[in-house]
Formats: structure tokens, sequence, C-alpha cells
């Protein structure tokens, strides 16, 4: 370490120490931008740019029964279920590094 500077010191210390940490934000981002609604629908107009989340809303209002549907839920529910293997998928790959901050937390005196 004799001779690093301030950056080399924060690159080989801090930032692997606080990996988990990094990591969780991360994928609690991803997920808060995942579901994110109200968001797209103030910018997005156009029904091409739609994002996940609007276009379950617009099947919702499309085949629900309020929309004027006859409240066909089996194809929510698909549409639902197909929108969250994605984040199951995020949650097992980054499980190491809630445990590994969980575990890193928990064992200081």
């Amino acid at each position: 370490m004799d001779g690093d500077t301030y950056w080399t010191m924060f690159w080989r210390i801090a930032v692997p120490l606080a990996r988990p940490a990094l990591i969780v934000t991360a994928i609690f981002q991803f997920q808060a931008s995942w579901t994110d609604l109200p968001q797209p629908l103030i910018y997005l107009h156009s029904d091409k740019l739609y994002t996940l989340s609007l276009g379950l809303f617009q099947l919702l209002n499309q085949y629900g029964p309020s929309g004027g549907g006859s409240g066909q839920y089996q194809l929510i529910i698909a549409g639902l279920v197909i929108s969250t293997i994605p984040m199951i998928v995020v949650f097992f790959v980054g499980q190491r590094y809630f445990v590994e901050g969980i575990v890193t937390q928990g064992s200081k005196g």
C-alpha cells in the first residue's frame, strides 16, 4: 500500500468491502425501475415505447372487467407471471450478495 494514491486505495480497500451493499442497491434500483408505472406513464405517448408495467396496465384495461372486457383474468395473470420471471432470476443471481452483506454486518462486534 506504500506509494498508492487515494484513488487506488479506494479501489483496493473500500470498493471490495462495499461490493455487497452496492450490488444490493443496484438490484433494488433495477426492481424499482422495472415496476415503475407513473414515470413512464408521464413521459411515453407512443404504444411502441411502452414499458412492461404500462403494457400490463393496458392489458388490465383491455381484458379487465372495468375495461369493457368479460374479465379474462387468465390473460392478466399470465402477463403478470411473465413479467415476474426476470425479477426472480435477478434475485437468485444476487442472493449471494444479500447473504454476504448480512453475514458481514452481523459478524461485527
